[in-house]
């Protein structure tokens, strides 16, 4: 019997560390994963939203989600807004006021594996931006969208907007908020904050094995190595007491970017959520002002009055 008892043991353990805990890695709708993280990190609370959401397919066939709002006046152009880890659309319901009274139409997603949206895996930006690019599609030929395309993302959106960045220069210009540069690095900085401390060997195992089963490639989802493809115009920003992903991602990203018109922005005393809160009015003024002034700039360039 203890031989049997012993066995059971090892395979049970087997099992968790094989196939259990890589998928708190890449894995955000499993309801029993949910639990596991807000036992160790509870998520904030949104008041119920009944907006309607359009369906499109996305990379690999997928039903994916996204919320749009038009601007109460003229459209002066689109904007695709994209959440972080663990997120939905819902991120950026302080922003959507603010920037359809700009005149722009938001587009705000539902990541793969977020939210309302299909998918098993979250791939940290690998797959995601193809589903951002099938978007874009979806958006051009339904003609729901403005040609004078931008995007904005936050954490892991930021990476993925990085990527779209990278691979589509129908996206004009962007602002990219709290990013990281580089998957397994991140991989062992958020192992520190769920559980207290770092353990590299076993982030380093959670990333190669996270990496299998959502079949993608650490170099794929580290956007340094994409960043120097990027040639529009970008506003990166990092808070300077970002506790989930420290500032030099930022600084490595900054320095990677291929293009000549890019700014970083350090909002001092900032953590990694609430740099919309720490940086107040000025910071609005700062991302508003960079919208306003390359949206102009791709009006000029295009030669309509």
């Amino acid at each position: 019997m203890k031989k049997i008892g012993a066995g059971v043991f090892c395979l049970a353990l087997f099992l968790f560390f094989y196939i259990i805990l890589p998928r708190f890695v890449i894995e955000m709708n499993n309801p029993v994963l949910q639990v596991g993280r807000k036992l160790f990190r509870p998520a904030a609370t949104l008041t119920p939203n009944q907006d309607q959401l359009m369906t499109y397919k996305g990379f690999e066939g997928l039903d994916l989600t996204a919320h749009i709002v038009e601007p109460p006046s003229t459209r002066r152009g689109s904007i695709i807004l994209i959440h972080g880890i663990a997120g939905s659309y819902r991120y950026y319901d302080r922003m959507v006021p603010k920037l359809n009274a700009l005149g722009f139409q938001t587009i705000a997603v539902n990541l793969r594996s977020h939210g309302t949206s299909g998918g098993e895996f979250c791939t940290f930006g690998v797959k995601e931006h193809r589903d951002i690019q099938y978007l874009i599609d979806t958006l051009i030929a339904q003609e729901q969208c403005s040609d004078n395309l931008a995007i904005w993302g936050h954490s892991l959106g930021g990476a993925v907007a990085l990527q779209v960045m990278a691979h589509d220069n129908r996206i004009l210009y962007g602002i990219i908020e709290s990013t990281f540069s580089d998957f397994s690095s991140i991989v062992l900085a958020y192992q520190e904050d769920y559980i207290g401390f770092e353990f590299e060997t076993m982030a380093n195992y959670l990333s190669a094995r996270a990496c299998d089963l959502a079949e993608f490639t650490e170099a794929e989802a580290s956007p340094k190595n994409i960043v120097p493809q990027i040639k529009q115009p970008l506003l990166l920003v990092h808070g300077d007491a970002d506790e989930k992903i420290d500032i030099q991602h930022g600084y490595t990203n900054y320095e990677a970017i291929g293009s000549i018109d890019k700014r970083f922005h350090i909002v001092e005393g900032a953590g990694h959520n609430d740099v919309w809160t720490v940086g107040g009015e000025a910071y609005w003024d700062l991302v508003s002002g960079f919208l306003v002034e390359s949206q102009a700039k791709v009006t000029q360039d295009s030669g309509v009055e």
